[in-house]
This record gives structure tokens, C-alpha cells and sequence, in this order.
């Protein structure tokens, strides 16, 4: 994991991380979903994501934090809260890497 914008330092809060990932959904998904996405939003029984469009979201999320996150890590992922964790985690995880 390898984070290439060395001003971003501060790990983002779970919260910020699914407002981040609200923005993009409510962007993105087609039709947009029936109620507020937070994070006790799930991903398959509440917004129909297939996997395609999990991935993107992904892609996405690594983008905006200059990530690179591990498919395997995303694995067990229900709800929107649940993949903030991994990003806030590999976030983390990369600042620890960097302090190296």
C-alpha cells in the first residue's frame, strides 16, 4: 500500500470515509438509492451493488485516498461502515509503512 501524496498525513475518521463513499453512491448508482446511505447501509441488500460496481467504487475510494487496498481485504464487507474500516485501516497501515 503505497500512498503517493505525502501532505495527506492525518488518518481520516470512519465517518469521514463514509461520507466520502455517500458521495460517490449517490453520485454514481442508478437508480440512486431509497433512503440516506450511512454507515449501516448495506451494500448488496440495500443498494443491489454487483461486483462490478463494488469494484469501481473501490478504484475509486483509492484515488481519493491514494491507496491501493487488497481485494482480500474487502472480502467479508456487508455495509458501507465495513469498507471505511478497511480503508481507515489501510490508511493507517500505509502511514505506518511510511514512518519506516
Amino acid at each position: 500500500m503505497r500512498r503517493s501524496d505525502p501532505t495527506m498525513h492525518v488518518t481520516p475518521s470512519d465517518e469521514e470515509i463514509v461520507t466520502v463513499i455517500a458521495r460517490h453512491l449517490s453520485e454514481h448508482l442508478d437508480p440512486p438509492a431509497a433512503a440516506p446511505i450511512t454507515a449501516e447501509t448495506r451494500l448488496i441488500d440495500d443498494l443491489a451493488l454487483d461486483s462490478l460496481f463494488t469494484l469501481e467504487m473501490v478504484a475509486a475510494l483509492e484515488d481519493h485516498y491514494h491507496l491501493n487496498l487488497r481485494i482480500e481485504t474487502l472480502q467479508d464487507v456487508k455495509t458501507v461502515g465495513d469498507v471505511a474500516r478497511v480503508v481507515a485501516r489501510a490508511f493507517a497501515a500505509d502511514r505506518m509503512d511510511g514512518q519506516r
